[in-house]
């Protein structure tokens, strides 16, 4: 059997209280020391009037210089009070605050941060609530949820500038190597699009006959108004004629026959294919690559204007 616990009742004085407590005992105090020494110039007064004395007033002076000093004495202790109440309070307000601090690196340790962690969860937690206490992000279920997708949206953005890094990476290590300019605007993109090849093998013999050709899918991953490159599982070769389309309602790109310039296959069994444009619907193709690049902006400007993550200030 172990020993029995020492149970809190809750029943210490507080600050306040102990402050109500002393300024009630210097009053007490104070009319007390009043009454005794108004007690006793009143004696000696009646003392003087059963001597038949003349004397009177200069009694009814000390009566009165004893009554003037008990209300100073009054006053002097009611502000002494005062003064030590507010400090009592500004104490427990700093001791308050000292013991939030200590509070919130206890709950993040409790959940298994490491102290660098605590740092930055802190900084975090202390930009979501606006300035104000930072435990309650932690300490309640709706500032975990709110916390939890902050770091979510930072880590998307984080790995959007990883992307385009390694993109501009890769354009780096491509240049000189095979590598031409083009002279019309390119744009990355990545649309589906429908192809059909389009031989001497797919013509018949009569013009009037038209003969079913089944499109293939494809990806379109470059885009100007003079080619393209795409992604396609065909076998193809450089002079073949072929005819492609927008799959995807967003980027609406009439059919439109070229001629394919190259042909390199990659690592997973496809093949890249360049293509020339034989006569292009220029319009509609300059409508997609304004649109490629609009959504291309906004995404920079959303990566731009972020706000800033607490590891890097």
């Amino acid at each position: 059997m172990g020993l029995p616990q020492k149970i809190d009742t809750g029943t210490q004085p507080t600050a306040n209280q102990m402050a109500v407590f002393g300024q009630a005992r210097w009053i007490s105090l104070a009319w007390v020391f009043g009454v005794v020494t108004a007690v006793q110039a009143l004696d000696r007064d009646g003392m003087w009037r059963q001597m038949g004395s003349t004397v009177r007033s200069d009694e009814k002076a000390d009566v009165t210089w004893f009554l003037a000093a008990f209300a100073a004495l009054v006053i002097v202790v009611f502000f002494v009070t005062r003064l030590v109440e507010h400090q009592h309070q500004r104490r427990a307000v700093s001791g308050g605050r000292s013991k939030l601090r200590r509070t919130f690196s206890q709950q993040a340790g409790a959940m298994g941060f490491r102290p660098v962690e605590i740092s930055n969860l802190r900084r975090i937690a202390s930009r979501l609530s606006g300035g104000s206490d930072p435990l309650n992000v932690l300490s309640t279920n709706s500032g975990r949820q709110f916390l939890t997708a902050d770091l979510r949206k930072r880590i998307r953005r984080r790995e959007r500038e990883i992307e385009m890094l390694d993109h501009i990476l890769q354009k780096l290590g491509t240049a000189g190597r095979g590598f031409h300019e083009r002279a019309g605007i390119r744009v990355e993109t990545d649309i589906s699009i429908w192809l059909v090849h389009r031989g001497e093998d797919n013509q018949g013999a009569d013009d009037e006959i038209v003969i079913d050709i089944a499109p293939i899918a494809a990806r379109l991953f470059d885009l100007s108004e003079a080619g393209a490159a795409i992604c396609a599982n065909t076998e193809l070769s450089p002079g073949d004629i072929v005819e492609f389309w927008s799959g995807d309602p967003q980027y609406w790109i009439p059919p439109t026959q070229s001629g394919v310039v190259s042909v390199r296959p990659t690592k997973d069994g496809t093949r890249n294919i360049g293509l020339h444009f034989l006569d292009p619907p220029r319009t509609e193709i300059r409508r997609v690559i304004q649109e490629i690049q609009r959504h291309e902006r906004e995404d920079l400007d959303q990566i731009l204007h972020a706000p800033e993550s607490p590891t890097d200030s």
